[in-house]
């Protein structure tokens, strides 16, 4: 039983995570933690034919309350007043969508019905709760986000306004403000309305409109793309107004300060360890820090409301879109995640879209929204328990994408005019995903520290094993190499006399030319043969590399070749100085011997020189000579089987074996041309 639940571990915490994910949608989208929405009065009705009015009524709410209904107008401003019914249709804020263009919202805050039977009793509960200083009833009122400018009326009185309406002259709709806004200007903000009430006796109060304060707000879009006001007011007194709305805006700020630090960090780690491992998870936090950065600034003050809009709905879209990388499930081969990734990409596309598109737009991808979400969430849903059945994956590994997986489901689902303003619910909703997010960074990370941790304790060994492998081949190769130069040359030192004899015997003169280029091919061969049985005698020698003194390297040089120089008319020159280099001594002493040789062979030079020179970081050895040097169309000197020496020389092995030689010694050979000189320049480290 115990070793079941071991081996379904995963598949369970994918259980549990789905039945919590449960509660915590429920209590989303029941509201927990939101103000009661107030209801309308009926009261006001007869006052308007029959027909309800966007007004409520003091006594009705108790506490904070949330104002769900308005008064809409499209395409115009109703004139402000104080005295009259609200004009317009009556409209629910939280599912109306409002014309593109300009508009008019209005509501009423009114006093206490005095024709109620407890209107005694509800005034004085209500006299208790909201009397101020001067003997009258204060009650606050927030405005959330409108889009994307609007002024603010409470009765005639100008109370606040942001952005700016185009060719809009105050003094049509109030006596006390003047002057004239030119041409729109996006800019929103939440406002706060101080509306009071009378307040000393019940008598004479709540009968007929001039116990009610108007609320108007005159609002423009920007174009044609999204207008009206995003979220519903609040009303209550000012300490539980602003206690809730800062309370939210105090959760999303922490949230973002959360969300922006761990994703600071964990990109400097990713980008320290050079790996995109943790793509899903920087997504995810990157989600939640647009989601929560964008409801900061939309409830504060901003100039640029749509593009915080479509910030917010991109981080939403990241959301959703994490979990579809996160499982890199394969049925058959077929790459299942790739698919879910690709209609992931196409969700992220349509919500920056949503937010600025005209409303008839934006209503048509919102069903194509709710559409893919669903899909998405129950791919995610069905691929994420598959792998957790399957033993695919790690117990905590599931967790993130249930959460966002049902995230996709919850988020489309919430009154879309409501967006601006997240509240308490969807806020610890995302926290929750941030915190998971956190966790399966830090398990992911830890485990790729501790592996690395792993393979560096082991790399010695792996050096060691690893070396004894190299020098196991480079021996093999030497023990070739000395076949080939030593065992192979005998039979073709006999086939050179026994074609001399024949040369020799022959009195043909064709067949006796013929004779003498097979035996100078011969001649090439064995010389070939020769600088490789050098190579593999200096590659094979037990000899290692130490510090030497390069002066008497070269005068011993000098002196054994100086008399073969002389015997050829070529004078040879010395001029060293004390330098102390990382070498092997008879292996240098070889490359000299065979760049002098090469020189008085092919340079038809009159002057070779050896000299010595050395910097701070390098020893530099030349041979140079005065001679004809090479040819233009050199490639590459250094290159095996090239030649300069007539047909029938060697192979042309020196130069690239010498380079070679040098190269274990961990030196440079290079060649260049410069005032008439050739110049062959070895470079050494220096002791």
């Amino acid at each position: 039983m115990i070793r079941n639940l071991k081996r379904h571990r995963a598949f369970l915490v994918f259980c549990t995570t789905i039945l919590l994910s449960a509660v915590i949608i429920t209590s989303v989208l029941t509201g927990m933690s939101m103000p009661p929405a107030a209801s309308l009065s009926e009261s006001w009705a007869s006052y308007n034919g029959g027909e309800p009015v966007a007004a409520v009524r003091i006594g009705d709410f108790d506490g904070l309350a949330s104002l769900t209904y308005a008064n809409y107008t499209a395409g115009e401003y109703v004139l402000p007043a104080s005295k009259t019914l609200p004009k317009g249709e009556l409209v629910e804020l939280t599912s109306h969508v409002p014309s593109p263009g300009k508009g008019t919202y209005q509501f009423v805050i009114s006093h206490v019905d005095a024709d109620a039977e407890n209107a005694k009793a509800r005034f004085r509960e209500v006299k208790e709760k909201y009397l101020g200083l001067d003997g009258n009833l204060h009650l606050t009122v927030y405005i959330p986000t409108v889009f994307a400018a609007c002024v603010v009326y409470l009765d005639n009185t100008i109370v606040d306004m942001a952005g700016s309406l185009s060719d809009y002259n105050f003094i049509d709709y109030n006596e006390n403000y003047t002057g004239k806004m030119e041409k729109h200007d996006s800019g929103t903000k939440g406002i706060y309305i101080d509306v009071t009430l009378y307040g000393r006796r019940v008598e004479g109060i709540g009968h007929g409109v001039e116990e009610g304060h108007t609320v108007t707000i005159h609002f423009e879009s920007a174009g044609h793309l999204l207008s009206g006001m995003r979220g519903t007011p609040y009303v209550g007194t000012e300490r539980e107004v602003r206690g809730f709305v800062g309370g939210n805006l105090s959760l999303a700020t922490a949230g973002a300060v959360v969300a922006g630090i761990a994703l600071g960090i964990f990109v400097f780690l990713c980008l320290l360890k050079r790996t995109l491992s943790f793509l899903p998870q920087l997504g995810t936090m990157a989600g939640v820090f647009l989601t929560c950065l964008s409801r900061i600034l939309l409830w504060g003050s901003t100039t640029y409301p749509y593009l915080l809009s479509a910030a917010g709905m991109l981080g939403l879209s990241f959301i959703i879109f994490a979990p579809t990388i996160v499982m890199r499930v394969r049925i058959k081969k077929f790459p299942v995640w790739a698919i879910l990734a690709a209609i992931g990409g196409v969700n992220i596309a349509l919500h920056v879209v949503m937010a600025v598109v005209p409303p008839a737009a934006f209503a048509a991808l919102h069903i194509y929204r709710i559409v893919i979400s669903i899909f998405l969430s129950a791919s995610v849903l069905a691929v994420t328990g598959y792998s957790a059945f399957k033993e695919r994956c790690g117990a905590l590994d599931v967790v993130l994408p249930v959460l966002a997986a049902e995230a996709s489901v919850v988020i489309p689902f919430i009154p879309l005019w409501t967006l601006t303003t997240y509240t308490m619910p969807v806020i610890y909703f995302f926290y929750l995903i941030l915190i998971v997010t956190i966790a399966v960074f830090f398990k992911e990370f830890v485990t790729a520290e501790r592996t690395s941790q792993y393979l560096t304790n082991n790399l010695h060994d792996e050096v060691a094993r690893r070396t004894a492998d190299l020098r196991a081949v480079i021996e093999e190769r030497d023990k070739i190499l000395r076949y080939i130069s030593h065992d192979m040359r005998k039979p073709i030192v006999s086939v050179e006399h026994y074609i001399s004899e024949l040369g020799a015997a022959e009195r043909d003169p064709v067949r006796k030319r013929t004779f003498e280029t097979v035996q100078n091919k011969i001649d090439s061969v064995d010389k070939s043969l020769v600088e490789l049985q050098k190579y593999a005698k200096l590659n094979f020698s037990p000899e290692e590399a130490r510090a030497n003194d390069i002066a008497p390297i070269l005068r011993s040089v000098y002196d054994a070749l100086s008399p073969d120089c002389e015997a050829n008319n070529v004078l040879l020159h010395l001029q060293t100085s004390e330098n102390i280099v990382y070498c092997r001594k008879n292996t240098l002493v070889a490359v000299l011997n065979n760049l002098i040789f090469n020189a008085l062979e092919h340079a038809e030079c009159e002057n070779i020189y050896l000299a010595s020179t050395r910097s701070r970081k390098r020893c530099r050895i030349t041979v140079s000579d005065d001679g004809k040097g090479l040819t233009s169309d050199d490639s590459d000197i250094f290159a095996p089987y090239e030649t300069k020496g007539q047909v029938g020389g060697n192979l042309g092995l020196g130069l690239y074996i010498c380079r070679d030689l040098v190269h274990g010694m961990g030196g440079e050979l290079s060649y260049s041309r410069k005032n008439g000189r050739t110049i062959f320049c070895i470079i050494l480290p220096p002791a």
